[in-house]
């Protein structure tokens, strides 16, 4: 996955950040191999991963060890997933967690990932990010809008310029094609992130 160009998003569920944990999901992952595979993924791919809170026998450790190793690897790209009680499984016959706690868990890690997206977004305003071109749209004041996609995070560009400008620095490109941007401004920090950009490189 990692070396396959073919593979631009890789998502995973390591569904938590503890070895506790993990051991009563009997995953057969270890924190450790996680690691592993996270660090050896978030620097050539998008990646998304999916954690679970309130699964029975967490303990409040054990969910601050999974806040921790989102921000370890800035894993800001996270579904959270609230423990679904299903009848006939192993989880279903252990303690169930109060659904209050699991209510505050799950708000608490979405303005952890929040928090994580914003600083993330900010900081890449001003630099020059790589981003696949999607699709690109007449506007009704005869501008076009170029949307593109980053490379690595899944975060929408968009670049608005003339007609002639755009033959000059996209005439030669197709969709997929790859080019260097330089962020600019947040348009949008909810669901799929938007970027404005100020330069593309020719």
């Amino acid at each position: 996955l990692v070396t396959n160009p073919k593979v631009g998003l890789v998502e995973m569920g390591i569904q938590c950040g503890s070895n506790h944990l993990l051991q009563i999901m009997n995953t057969g992952a270890t924190l450790e191999k996680t690691e592993k595979l996270i660090q050896a993924i978030v620097p050539n791919k998008k990646f998304k991963t999916i954690v679970i809170v309130g699964h029975p026998g967490e303990t409040e450790e054990d969910f601050e060890q999974t806040i921790s190793l989102l921000q370890k690897y800035n894993l800001w790209h996270t579904q959270v997933n609230p423990f679904m009680c299903v009848e006939g499984t192993k989880a279903s016959k252990m303690e169930q967690i109060p659904t209050e706690v699991v209510r505050k868990r799950y708000e608490k890690i979405l303005q952890v990932l929040s928090e994580m997206k914003k600083q993330y977004l900010n900081s890449l305003l001003g630099t020059r990010v790589k981003a696949y071109i999607i699709e690109a749209h007449i506007q009704k004041d005869s501008s076009i809008k170029v949307k593109m996609e980053g490379v690595l995070s899944p975060i929408i560009f968009v670049y608005t310029c003339s007609e002639e400008e755009y033959k000059r620095k996209f005439g030669n490109k197709e969709v997929f094609d790859i080019v260097t941007c330089v962020a600019q401004e947040v348009i949008n920090y909810e669901k799929t992130p938007i970027i404005f950009v100020s330069e593309i490189e020719e």
